[in-house]
Formats: structure tokens, sequence, C-alpha cells
């Protein structure tokens, strides 16, 4: 036996990258003469370093060091002996090494334990060339890091098999490559997919299938009746393939939608594409994806497949785009594969009475994991064997029917459940005779426990099918009370048959929703034609009067206005198509024009559009008339269409006069300046500005927050006319206003035009920490179209105090964002961005330039500013 290390031991995995290729080109002979000089480098290596050689297998190395110190140097040498070698045949051997620094536990001639694991999953990661370091590796060597070598942070990465990330580092070693790809991590594939909320149980043969077939086509769609767990299997495909697809595996959720034309708007806000200047939502989607290796999740299409020409029209434009659908029928378009997804495994007859060979089969073992949940003392045993087996058989196999049942067991015990299921639930009856029998057996699963409920909580579960998203009790009892009902009580009584579900949202207060299953089967509950369309007005007018009162309140301090639009956002477009259906223009336009704050804030500047827009198909002008047009002028500017801006907000101005309202006069004033500054009409744009300020002035008891917006504008047009100590002036009564009314995204807005002011100033220390400031603030507001416009301004900054490599990353965040937020820079941020980029060029070289800038463009906003600023 060797004598091993102990203690705190760093550990060594090596690996060469494409040994089969290299073999394959070199044949036998030649690679084995690589290889060997490629052993001898890495064992002198190890040597001087005093390295112990725990194992070879193939062309890896496993090795253990007394010291972090000693495994980095070896590494390093390794490394740089490799690219300086003159190999003689074919190209040059690339070697991938990890290192992790752990207990050094050993077991006969090796060593055993996590950590070990932990540094085979880290090499494993990387890529022929790079030294891959975990964290605590890192913090032993901070100080003793090999000349010519520095750190490089890579985040935090979720590694194979082990169940916390680790946060990784790479050395960038003068002279030697430094332009790897990202790691070979989840946490390096962009994905959005969801994490489980509970264990995924089974389909070893379906997700085998799945994956052997998303090989094969670029469309496959999962089909099957609700409650067969499409999505589930889904989502779990999707996130074993994340290797597979190097820009991202995205997960759409279609369930809450109704209308085919809102499956592209559903995909490009799902990857933050916006409608850009000159071409549609549904060419620019196209234009995104064109060179994009990516897998979609497209959830629950089945309500959805007159739009799925659009899915076939982005397949066709996209060559390296993959689709995985679920629906409950195929979507009948070329390419498409069909895989139809079975219920879960059922026992065999002979394991009925065996509780150990039962617990192998899929549906006892995802009956038991959920009948856990609900009882924690539950266990399989050889009792309630029998009973289970007749369970599962009973609901055929079906996940949402196992789970509806699983939660019975809160009162009743397997076999009384058992007996249940057999009265209420007799397979091969109830339901068409030509639908498939687990398609009936599921309907009834939830007549059960439908069935079981007095009148009214039924008419309520009815009711409370016309949310779309979830609703909060306020809703529930305004859209579904009255007949005497009890929506409290009834709510709580179908919370607890899982019926519905309850969420509890950050702040401590709760939503309710339905599954889309539950929620159809509730729907076809409506029998009275009339009742829907009663239901239907009801819940049209909540979410109008809610939307309604956001956008007043949104007049003062944002508080958390802006959260709740997010929660309701299907219930808001479920209302907006049913006054849309209705040619209820009048609704349409209070709806509309009321959540233009919010779709702006939110940079949803597509939907904004299409809502404003059919708002005014009628040509009717009721009394939001003037705020559809001034929003629809905020959209044309974004986008750079001055001239439509200018149009709409003169139209608008002359409504508002008309009216005599001087909030709706002052708002189309300040659209109209905007437009006009941008057009070049400086004069025009200045004198509006100071005439608006003057109304909101006079308006500030009732409406404070129109003031603090006047003075943003008058900062940044001073700006234009280049009156920099007046923009120093309103800015700073600006920022004032803002910390008075608590308003921190339009203070961020404030603190921008400062920092431009200061920058004009040659303050720039004083720019540098206004735009801090300002750039935090408008990322945790979450405004995009606000956080661009800073982004550009501190980048300015950097680059005027030489940081250039962050000043370009910080560009390439802003970039980024404007090309998915589908707007552009005004035209004094242009002008500063041209400013900018013409230093940086004189600073850096191209190719330096441009990888700071993709550097940038793919990091997360908030770590990008963090790790770019800062």
């Amino acid at each position: 036996m060797r004598d091993l290390p102990t203690g705190t031991v760093t550990f060594l995995f090596t690996d060469i990258e494409g040994s089969t290729r290299v073999l394959q080109e070199l044949g036998r002979d030649g690679f084995v003469r690589q290889l060997d000089r490629h052993a001898e480098i890495v064992r002198t290596a190890i040597a001087e370093q005093g390295g112990v050689e725990i194992g070879t297998e193939g062309d890896s190395f496993f090795v253990a060091f007394p010291t972090a110190s000693g495994a980095l140097r070896a590494a390093v040498a390794a490394q740089r002996a490799l690219a300086a070698q003159a190999w003689s045949d074919g190209g040059p051997i690339r070697v991938r090494m990890g290192l992790h620094t752990g207990e050094g536990v050993p077991g006969g001639d090796d060593y055993v334990g996590i950590d070990v694991n932990r540094a085979a999953r880290i090499a494993a990661a990387g890529h022929g060339g790079q030294i891959v370091v975990s964290e605590a590796t890192r913090v032993l060597v901070a100080d003793e890091v090999p000349d010519g070598a520095t750190f490089r942070s890579l985040g935090l990465h979720e590694l194979k098999g082990l169940e916390h990330a680790e946060r990784l580092h790479d050395l960038v070693i003068d002279g030697l490559r430094s332009d790897f790809p990202p790691l070979r991590t989840r946490a390096a594939r962009r994905n959005n997919l969801p994490p489980r909320r509970n264990s995924f149980v089974g389909r070893a043969r379906a997700m085998a299938d799945i994956e052997r077939l998303l090989g094969e086509t670029r469309l496959l769609t999962l089909t099957g009746p609700g409650g067969t767990g499409k999505t589930r299997l889904a989502l779990e495909a999707a996130s074993t393939l994340l290797d597979r697809f190097p820009n991202g595996v995205f997960f759409v959720d279609l369930s809450p939608l109704t209308d085919p034309t809102l499956v592209v708007p559903a995909i490009a806000g799902v990857l933050k594409v916006r409608e850009a200047a000159g071409r549609d939502l549904a060419d620019g989607l196209r234009r995104h994806l064109a060179d994009l290796d990516v897998l979609l999740v497209l959830d629950n299409l089945e309500q959805l497949v007159d739009g799925s020409s659009a899915i076939g029209d982005l397949l066709d434009a996209a060559p390296r785009v993959t689709v995985l659908a679920t629906s409950r029928i195929p979507l009948h378009i070329s390419g498409e594969h069909e895989y139809q997804v079975a219920p879960l495994e059922l026992p065999a007859h002979q394991q009925r009475g065996d509780a150990a060979r039962l617990g192998s089969s899929e549906s006892v073992r995802l009956f038991v994991d959920r009948a856990a949940s609900v009882r924690s003392d539950f266990t399989l045993t050889e009792a309630n064997a029998p009973a289970v087996a007749e369970i599962v058989e009973r609901l055929d196999g079906l996940p949402l029917a196992l789970e509806l049942a699983a939660s019975r067991l809160r009162v009743l015990d397997p076999a009384a459940l058992a007996n249940r299921l057999e009265r209420r639930l007799p397979l091969l009856k109830g339901g068409a005779r030509d639908l498939p029998a687990r398609h009936r057996t599921l309907e009834e699963t939830i007549r059960w426990s439908h069935d079981i409920l007095e009148p009214d909580e039924r008419r309520l579960f009815a009711r409370l099918s016309v949310f779309a998203g979830g609703w909060t009790l306020d809703a529930a009892e305004v859209v579904c009370g009255g007949d005497d009902i009890d929506v409290l009580e009834g709510l709580g009584t179908l919370v607890d048959d899982s019926l519905v579900r309850r969420r509890e949202l950050a702040d401590g207060s709760l939503r309710f929703l339905m599954l889309e299953t539950i929620r159809e089967f509730a729907w076809e509950r409506l029998e009275d034609p009339g009742e829907v369309g009663i239901l239907r007005e009801r819940h049209g007018r909540y979410y109008g009067s809610l939307a309604e009162r956001v956008s007043v309140a949104l007049e003062g301090p944002r508080g958390n206005w802006l959260e709740l639009l997010d929660a309701e956002q299907e219930n808001l477009r479920a209302a907006l198509s049913w006054f849309h259906e209705r040619s209820d223009h009048e609704a349409l336009q209070a709806i509309a024009g009321s959540l233009g704050h919010y779709w702006m804030d939110r940079g949803l500047l597509s939907e904004m559009r299409t809502w404003l827009e059919r708002s005014l198909e009628s040509g009717a002008k009721g009394s939001y008339y003037a705020l559809v047009l001034i929003r629809l002028s905020g959209v044309d500017y974004l986008q750079g269409r001055y001239e439509d801006a200018r149009t709409r907000a003169e139209d608008s101005l002359a409504e508002a006069r008309g009216t005599g309202d001087l909030a709706s006069v002052q708002r189309a004033m300040a659209h109209l300046a905007n437009a006009l500054e941008a057009e070049g009409f400086v004069e025009e744009s200045w004198n509006l500005e100071r005439e608006g300020a003057e109304i909101a002035r006079s308006l500030k008891d009732e409406h404070p927050r129109m003031l603090l917006v006047a003075l943003i504008n008058l900062g940044y047009s001073a700006m234009v006319r280049e009156m920099v100590e007046d923009a120093v002036q309103y800015s700073e009564e600006a920022v004032a206003l803002a910390l008075e009314l608590n308003e921190s995204a339009d203070g961020a807005a404030a603190r921008c035009n400062l920092a431009l002011a200061f920058i004009e100033l040659g303050r720039i220390e004083d720019a540098a920490d206004v735009g801090a400031q300002a750039v935090a603030a408008a990322i945790d507001a979450s405004d995009p179209i606000l956080a661009t416009d800073c982004l550009e301004v501190v980048a300015a900054v950097e680059t005027r105090r030489g940081n250039h490599g962050s000043a370009a990353r910080l560009l390439g965040a802003s970039e980024a964002l404007r090309e998915l937020t589908g707007f552009e820079l005004e035209p004094l941020e242009r002008a500063l961005h041209n400013r900018t980029m013409e230093l940086l060029r004189h600073a850096l070289s191209d190719s330096e330039l441009r990888a700071a800038q993709i550097e940038g463009a793919d990091m997360d906003l908030r770590d990008a500013f963090s790790d770019a600023y800062w």
C-alpha cells in the first residue's frame, strides 16, 4: 500500500479532450506515442510537487497532493509543458484538469468520500487546456498563485450527482488559451425550467424514447388525455438535455391562453424578444432564433392548434431549433412526430400480495410517495398492499388520478378508499364510449371529488373556472359570490379536497388556482350560457376596475402595484379578450389605457401595442381615448417611430384640451415634447416641457408623481439644450422629490440624468456614485428600459475612469437588453453611446472590445453590473 496524504488533501483529475477523435485521426501507433509523451509531461509535473498518483484509466490521471499550492503549481506546469510540446503526430494534445480540496479519507489503496467525486465532476465540466478549481482550493491558494496566472470566476454551477451548487473558477495563464466555452454544467446552459416540487417517479422508458426521438426529429409532440403527466414528463426530459442545446432550454406555459394569435407573443415573452421598429414580433422571433441551438418546451397546445402554423414557420426559419410540445391532440403540421404518453406502469398480478415486489411498480411508487406527503407515517406494508394494488389498478395508473386519490388518505384508510373507488369509479364506464378509457377514468376521478361537495360548493367550484392563472379571495367573492354562496367557507373545502390549490406569495398573501384539467372539468359544469356570460362580465369588470385602480395608484408612490399586476396578468388578458369579443371598445380602452404604465415598465411593448390598437378598431372615442393615444405615442417613441409618436400625442392633446382635464393635458404635452425633441424641434419641445411642468406644479397635491416626471423630463431636455447647470438643478430637485415620495424607479431616472450632467461637467466620481445608485434601483424595479439607459451612463463613466473592460461589458449588457426589449436608445443616450464606443475603440483592440461585449451580453443583468462596475 502507498503512503497516501491524509487530512486536508487536494485532488487533481485530468483527462484528454476528444481522445476518441485523436485516436481515429492518428491511428493506434500515433495515438500511443502522443499518449505516452502526454503521460511523461504530466507525471513530471506531479512528481516535482510531491503528488501521489492514485490511478490512471486510459488517458486520465487521478492524483492527490498534500498541499493545495503544490497541486496548483503542478497543474499550471503541466499545461504550460503540454502547450509548448512540439507534437510530431497531428495537432496538440489538450487536457482538461480539475482541482478540489477536501477531506482525504483513505480506503485501501484509494480514497473514498464525496470530495473525490466532487473533484472528478469539476474536471469533467472543463475543456481541453483549462484548469477548473473549486472555491475551497482557490481560497487556500489565493496568495500563492504561480506567476503569470490569475483566477477568473465562473460563478455557481450544478455538478451532476451533487446536491449543492459549487462556485468554480479557472486559471488564465499568460500565453495560453483562455477563451473557453461555458462549462459543461446545468448552470452553463440557459434555461427557465421550474424546479421540482416533489419527486419524479418512473417513466424510464418514456425518458429514453424522448431523448432518442429528439435526436431524430425537430418537433416532438407528447399527446394523451389530461392527467397523464405530459407536462411533468416534458420538463424532466428537458432537464436531462441541457448539454445538447448550448443556447438554452426554455419552458413556455400556454395553458392559460385561448387565443391562437398569442402563441408567438408567449414564446417571445419567455425569450424576452420584443417587437422592434420596422418588423413584427413573429419576424423578430424568427430572426432571434435563426442561428441558435435551442429547445422550446411548449406546454398545453391543445386549445391553440389553430396557431400551430406559427410553430412550423418558426422551425423553417430557425433550422437548429427543436420543439418539445404537449397537447391532448396532435398539431398536424409538417415534420411532427407524435408520442403518446401512456399511464404509469401497473403492478403485475403476482405482485399484489408482496409489498416488496409491489413497491417496484411505477404507479404504486407514485401513489405511496404522494400518500406520504399527506400522511407522514404512511408506508407500503403487507397489510395494505392488496388495497393499494386495487387503487392503482382502478385508477389505471393515471398520475393526476393517483394524486387526487392519495389526498383522500387524510380521512380514509387504503381499504376504505379502494371500496369508494369501486362504488364511484367503475372502470370502463362513464363518459363517451369513443373516448380512451383512461380519459373516462380521469373524468370520473375528478367527478368523484366533485360529487361529494355540497350543492353550493359545486356551484362555487364551477364558477371559479372563470379565472385564468389563479385568483385572490377578494376576486372570488366579487366574481363568484351571490345566491347565498359562502365563498370563504366553500373555498376552504375545495382546497382541502385538492380541487383548488393554495399558494403563499412572498408578501404572505394567498392566491388560489386550479390545475388546468380540473379547471376544464369545472367549466363544463357551467351549463347555462346566461350564467357563463354573467360570470365573464363580472370577471372582466372586476379586473378592469383593478387595472384602473392601479393606474390611479401609480400616479403616486409605486409600492407593490406592479407586482400585483404581474400576478394577475392572465386574468387581465382574459378580461381584455372578453371585451374584445363583445366589441366593447370603451371597456377595452379603459383597461388597455390603464395598463399602459405597467406594460411599459415591464418592457411588454408588443403586447401593449396589440391591445391598444385593438381598442381603437371601432373608431369609438370613450373617456379613455386620449389616454390610449398617449400610451401608443409612448410605444412609438420607445421604438424610434418619432413621427407617429408626435401625431398621436398631438391628437391626444387636442382630445384632452377638449375635456378640460389638466392632468390629461399635461401627460399629452410631455409625450409631444419628447417626440418633438427627438425629431430635432428642440425649442418647441422645451417650451412645452416648461408649460407642462407648471401644470404639474399646480396639480402636485393631487398628482405628486406628475411633477416628479416633469422634473425628470426637464433635466433631460436641459441636457439636450446643453444647459448643464440647469440640468443639475432640475435633476437634483427630482431626486429629492423621489426620495420624499419613496419612488425608487423614478429616482433612478433622475439620478441617471444627474450622472449625465456630471459627466459633462467632468465630475466623474460624482457621476459614478449616482450612476451606480440609478442602475441598482432600475434593476430592483424590474424596469428593463430604464436599466438600459442607466447602463449606458455608467459605461460612459467607467470609460472615463479608464476601466475599459468593465465599460465594454456594460455596453454588451445594454445592447442585449435593448434587443430583448425591442426599443431604441433615445437621442441623448445614443450620442453618449457613440462617444463611449469611440473612446473604447481607441483603448481596446477590436477583438478585445467585442469579446468584452459578448461577455456582458451573456451575463445576468445584476451580475453584469456587479461584476463589471465593482
